[in-house]
């Protein structure tokens, strides 16, 4: 909930479009990325010192096994949704190391990796960058009037699939959001490169637009 308001609160400040908006929002944005990558160095400190489990309820042990378990076949994986299944042996024998069934990796990056390799992996964070990209695109657009709830969204949602598995999977509700934002950010993408490109062609059409020709006076038509 912190990162999604600290997202929208970014956005709001851009959409001010004014010279203070703009440093104050992308200074914002860089403060952001980097404490968030602070934490990610660091996580485990982080949590012990909030009194939270570092090992997020045994995840990182589960992380651990299927790190193992995706460098066995890393391109393309088991198949999509192929690995957890109850007669396969790798599942057997993950299930057997980690102590408990589990019926996922509590990660959706690790998730892919398992079921659908380095290519699915590839494929899933183009789909995060395009949408990160598009909400920058139009963060200050007029018309864009829910990008900031929109990335407020996209920030819950990417940091709730590092704890969980709820990205490319079917009957999730922060899946549905994912797409839906994603298609209105298109559509907002659109409408911005429209408006710019109107915005342009009076100016192009006025500069191609031949000009009168005029010729000095005669001054024997003068003198008369």
């Amino acid at each position: 909930m912190m990162a999604a308001l600290y997202a929208a609160m970014i956005v709001l400040a851009l959409r001010r479009r004014s010279a203070l908006g703009l440093v104050t929002g992308y200074f914002m944005l860089v403060v952001g990325l980097a404490v968030g990558g602070l934490l990610a160095i660091g996580w485990q400190d982080a949590l012990l010192a909030l009194g939270r489990d570092p090992t997020f309820t045994n995840r990182t042990r589960i992380w651990q096994l299927a790190a193992e378990y995706i460098a066995n076949r890393p391109w393309f994986g088991y198949g999509f949704g192929a690995f957890w299944r109850e007669q396969s042996a790798d599942t057997q024998t993950f299930w057997v190391a980690l102590g408990f069934k589990t019926p996922h990796a509590h990660n959706s990056w690790l998730e892919l990796a398992l079921g659908l390799g380095i290519v699915g992996v590839g494929i899933a964070a183009l789909g995060w960058l395009a949408a990160f990209y598009r909400t920058l695109r139009v963060a200050a657009a007029p018309h864009a009037e829910h990008v900031a709830f929109c990335l407020a969204l996209l920030a819950a949602i990417f940091l709730e699939n590092l704890s969980e598995y709820e990205f490319f999977r079917s009957g999730r509700l922060m899946w549905a959001l994912f797409v839906a934002v994603l298609v209105y950010l298109g559509r907002e993408v659109v409408i911005y490169r429209a408006s710019r490109a109107e915005a342009r062609r009076p100016i192009a059409i006025a500069s191609l637009a031949p000009r009168p020709i005029t010729y000095p006076p005669v001054r024997g038509a003068i003198a008369r």
